[in-house]
């Protein structure tokens, strides 16, 4: 006799089958448009082991969607804001905060 319940058993293979389908539609992804930096390229597949399906939707989102140009314009604009709060107020970072 098992010392889990049976149902649990298919339940954990089914989710362990969906993880591997989800790396494998990030690995067959990366390998028509890899990433910029190496590291990238593991690290897809490897948290869709765990993740599975909230994985391959996080990859998708993330790297289709994203407009690269226009949110590294916005981060450097809100860094230069604070700069310039900081610069006229020394104790905004602890309001930010």
């Amino acid at each position: 006799m098992l010392p889990y319940p049976g149902w649990l058993h298919v339940l954990s293979l089914a989710y362990l089958s969906v993880c591997f389908l989800c790396a494998a539609i990030i690995i067959i992804d990366e390998l028509r448009r890899a990433q910029k930096m190496w590291i990238m390229n593991l690290v897809g597949p490897i948290t869709a082991l765990y993740f599975g399906p909230a994985a391959l939707r996080g990859y998708f989102r993330s790297g289709l969607n994203l407009n690269t140009a226009r949110v590294v314009s916005g981060s450097m604009q809100q860094a230069l804001d604070l700069c310039a709060r900081k610069a006229r107020n020394p104790w905004v970072m602890l309001s930010i905060n």
